[in-house]
Parts: C-alpha cells; sequence; structure tokens
C-alpha cells in the first residue's frame, strides 16, 4: 500500500494542476471575449469565434453573389432617385460653359451616356491593362479631333473591382445621343446602330474617311459576344 501512495499522490498533483491551467484559460478567455447567460445557459467565447467565421463566410457569400448584379441593382435605384441623371440636357448644364473650359488634361476626358447615366472617364494607353482605369481609347483609333474611327471599349463584368462602366450597354438604342470631353472639347454623337457581333470580328477597327466613334464591350460575362454601339457626329458635318 506505501509502495502505491506517492504515485496515487503524484497522479493527485497532476490532476490539480490539469484542472487549475483549465480553470485559469476559461477565466482568461471570459474576460477577453465575454460571457453571456442565457435561460442559465453560458455561452462562451467559443461560440463567439464560431459564430463570427460563419458571419464572416456567409456575408463573403452573399457579396459574391451580389457583385454580378450590383450595377443593376444601383441602376434600377438611380432612376428612382436621381432621374435628371438619364438627361442629356443634365450634362449640357454640367459640362457648359467655364466648366468645360476648365477640363484640358487627358485625366478628365471622359465619355457620357446619358440613357444609362454613365459618365466615365477615357484614358490612353498601350494595352488591354489600362480598362482597370475606366474607359480605354484604343491607340490603332482616331481621337475626337481627327477624321477616322474613335474605338473605346471598356469593362462590363469586372471581378475584381466595380469597374464596369459599359454594363449597361445594351440598353441603348438608335438615336441615343453619346458625348464625347476631349481636351476641354465637347464632341456629340448619335448612335446609327447596336449589334451584337463575334470577338473575332475586327472589322469593328476598321478606319474610316469621315468621322465616326465605335464603342464595345462583351455582351456576356462569358465575353461569347461583343456589343457594339456606332455612332456619328450629331451636327452630321464631317470635317477635315
Amino acid at each position: 500500500m506505501l509502495k502505491n501512495t506517492p504515485f496515487k499522490f503524484t497522479d493527485k498533483v497532476r490532476k490539480n494542476k490539469f484542472r487549475n491551467l483549465k480553470t485559469k484559460l476559461n477565466r482568461f478567455l471570459t474576460k477577453s471575449f465575454f460571457k453571456i447567460k442565457y435561460f442559465n445557459l453560458n455561452i462562451t467565447p467559443y461560440f463567439f469565434i464560431v459564430g463570427g467565421g460563419a458571419v464572416i463566410f456567409l456575408a463573403t457569400a452573399i457579396l459574391l453573389l451580389i457583385h454580378p448584379i450590383a450595377p443593376e441593382i444601383s441602376y434600377r435605384f438611380n432612376k428612382i432617385i436621381n432621374p435628371q441623371t438619364f438627361s442629356p440636357q443634365y450634362y449640357d448644364n454640367k459640362y457648359a460653359g467655364s466648366n468645360l473650359v476648365n477640363i484640358t488634361d487627358k485625366s478628365t476626358n471622359r465619355i457620357i451616356m446619358p440613357t444609362i447615366a454613365t459618365d466615365v472617364g477615357i484614358y490612353t494607353g498601350a494595352n488591354s491593362e489600362t480598362l482597370n482605369k475606366g474607359a480605354w481609347i484604343k491607340p490603332n483609333g482616331k481621337t475626337p479631333d481627327l477624321v477616322g474611327n474613335i474605338i473605346i471599349t471598356g469593362h462590363r463584368f469586372s471581378s475584381i473591382d466595380d469597374n464596369m462602366p459599359f454594363y449597361h450597354l445594351d440598353k441603348i438604342k438608335t438615336g441615343d445621343p453619346i458625348l464625347v470631353i476631349w481636351h476641354g472639347q465637347e464632341y456629340k454623337y448619335i448612335v446609327s446602330s447596336s449589334v451584337a457581333v463575334s470577338p473575332n470580328d475586327t472589322a469593328i477597327e476598321n478606319q474610316s474617311s469621315i468621322k465616326m466613334l465605335t464603342i464595345y464591350t462583351c455582351e456576356g460575362s462569358d465575353a461569347a459576344q461583343r456589343r457594339v454601339l456606332i455612332a456619328y457626329p450629331f451636327s452630321n458635318q464631317q470635317e477635315a
């Protein structure tokens, strides 16, 4: 019996040490994260850790689901609270007189499509990385001050951020106005056609002997087609 006593005592000490350590840990977690009593049940900090993770996961999943249709939600909401932004007169006033004169550098070149309340910056660049800034005026096209085909493209879908300026391009119809601000000058165009073409159709980027504007973006999230707008100067006068 005496031979077994030290071992029993040692086991008891170990159990007490473990129990004390567990108690201290629980007290630390309780003070750090809270402890709630509800219907005589203790909701320990572990609940908050697991529950918080679940909430974050659920919120992320919802954001990923909503992201592709967020521009459509914004469009419908904007039509209710800011109907004036869908009017050409709104932009005529916004960029008239001194406001237009002040637009003199490349960073403030803009393309405006009142039909879909789009007012976005136009950027120059050598490659498609420029699309991450806004609308891209392609280097193989002309600029609004020159005779020829102006080629402007932009994202319709983007998984990176909210840079989707041409999301509603398919809503623009024949006869709708388009305004381009380029180096402090205003250029007005009227849409002549809106068509869907294959991504392999490079003819839309062919040059022209008259002034014209070509705008395109992907037709669907899989970019199986392109939505293309062809527009001509509002005055229908071809300047040399």
